[in-house]
């Protein structure tokens, strides 16, 4: 892949741009040949647009792929998207969501890092987020530009961004036939573990079996989970699986975990073996089919004279009855048909609405856990226990929901409806001095989480103050 090409440019808007555009053509080109001239125009057009820098004052974006160069298929690729500013951020970065043919994409991360840097002996500060992109087919696979949202600098508009679109290379290999759904990777383990040793089972005593896969570059979800077949005179009991991605330090990607687990429970003495379970997975190193397996379980259930089955059949019904004569009791069989009619009728009449009552009231119930989940209230506490690299994030995202503003919201018109300077004035410098190279990031202590500055809390209860005074002033509509 050409150096460079998933390298993100840094556009700035103003300065960067030509002052001298390109000279349209001459006067003898146009008359000599006037579709040409036009098709020309359009064509110097369309470059002049695309070339336009990405980003606005005080504003800038960049993107890239790691790792870069050609990658097997299902190795993940992040697409790591910075977004910078040399002012400070009034609103969080609004970060779309990605489809990418030929590949499954995560969403977006919440882990976000904070970034400082100098750019031509300027300061700027961003905030950095990223994708994760498996790709499933080889060949190369185009990422799309990206079109981020922020809001930067006091009282300034919200202004859009776009990343460069990108290439992903995938490496094209071909499979030897079974192998072309095998999971890629270059390792891949797999576990069996019990809760209880096999020995001394008897009837009614249960275990637990664990099979758990460990794949080193694959997020969890593209694992299959195994296959527990029935056993003849042992109940079973599945267990809900665990499916996980693995993270190092700083949220860094590792690989996927999954644990399927199954409760037997033997209600038969006998002798009984469970099948091994094996899984086949391609090795991109090596280029090779490989198979890993754990090994089937063999042992023996002792009969237990006092062990009865929870639906086990009532032991009278099991033994022979002497012969009797059936005498049918007529009026007993009308008044038990008339109950069931009566009883049908009833459950025809009543079932429908009581179904419906039943579905709206869940409705409502759902409605409301999801507002209470984005109400202002969960978002502050949400604040309160963010730890020192989700703090910003935390905190613009519960401006947002503040009752009354506009999203994303803006701080300086929060403190304009609060009507506070001087707490306006502290959450601007708690900004400045968060982004700022004087802040003490070893006094937050790595990931964990401090109280909500005392000017936040202040903030919350005099922006409400603030809205109700302004509606008790709004004139009424029909006087």
């Amino acid at each position: 892949m050409p150096e460079g090409e998933n390298d993100a440019a840094v556009r700035r808007v103003g300065s960067e741009r030509s002052d001298n555009p390109p000279s349209p053509p001459t006067a003898v080109a146009c008359c000599a040949n006037p579709p040409y001239a036009l098709w020309r125009a359009f064509l110097l057009f369309v470059t002049l647009l695309l070339c336009a820098p990405a980003a606005h004052a005080g504003a800038t974006i960049r993107a890239h792929l790691s790792p870069t160069g050609e990658v097997a298929p299902g190795t993940p690729v992040k697409l790591v998207v910075d977004v910078l500013t040399d002012e400070f951020f009034t609103g969080a970065p609004v970060f779309p969501g990605l489809a990418v043919p030929g590949a499954i994409v995560a969403p977006v991360s919440d882990d976000s890092s904070h970034l400082n840097e100098t750019i031509n002996g300027k300061p700027w500060f961003g905030i950095s987020r990223s994708y994760l992109i498996t790709p499933q087919t080889g060949g190369e696979l185009a990422i799309p530009a990206l079109e981020i949202t922020a809001k930067v600098g006091a009282g300034a508009a919200a202004v859009k961004l776009r990343t460069a679109p990108l290439t992903l290379h995938v490496k094209v290999v071909q499979r030897p036939a079974g192998a072309e759904n095998a999971v890629g990777t270059t390792q891949l383990t797999l576990k069996q573990s019990l809760d209880r040793k096999l020995d001394g089972l008897k009837q009614g005593d249960s275990f637990t079996r664990r099979i758990e896969i460990d794949v080193d570059g694959v997020q969890a979800m593209l694992l299959p989970a195994p296959d527990f077949p029935p056993v003849k005179g042992l109940a079973i009991y599945p267990v809900a699986p665990v499916v996980e991605d693995i993270k190092g330090e700083r949220g860094v990607f590792i690989g996927g975990r999954r644990v399927d687990a199954i409760t037997y429970v033997a209600q038969q003495p006998g002798d009984y073996s469970l099948p091994a379970f094996s899984m086949q997975w391609w090795d991109t190193r090596a280029n090779q089919l490989r198979t890993a397996q754990v090994p089937a379980l063999h042992f023996s259930v002792a009969a237990n004279p006092g062990y009865k089955p929870a639906f086990d059949i009532a032991a009278e019904q099991s033994q022979p009855k002497a012969a009797r004569h059936v005498r049918i009791n007529l009026r007993r069989v009308l008044e038990v048909g008339a109950l069931v009619v009566v009883a049908g009728f009833l459950a025809w009449w009543l079932l429908p609405p009581l179904l419906r009552a039943s579905k709206s009231l869940q409705g409502r119930l759902a409605q409301r856990r999801a507002q209470r989940a984005q109400s202002e209230q969960a978002y502050f506490d949400k604040l309160q226990h963010a730890d020192s690299t989700q703090r910003v994030s935390a905190f613009y995202q519960w401006l947002d929901r503040l009752p009354g503003e506009r999203k994303p919201a803006s701080l300086e018109e929060v403190v304009q409806r609060a009507g506070d300077v001087q707490l306006g004035g502290q959450a601007r410098d708690w900004l400045a001095g968060y982004y700022g190279k004087s802040h003490d990031r070893s006094a937050d202590g790595k990931g964990a989480a401090r109280p909500v500055p005392a000017w936040a809390s202040a903030l919350r209860k005099t922006a409400s103050a603030g809205r109700r005074r302004n509606k008790a002033s709004l004139a009424p509509l029909n006087p």
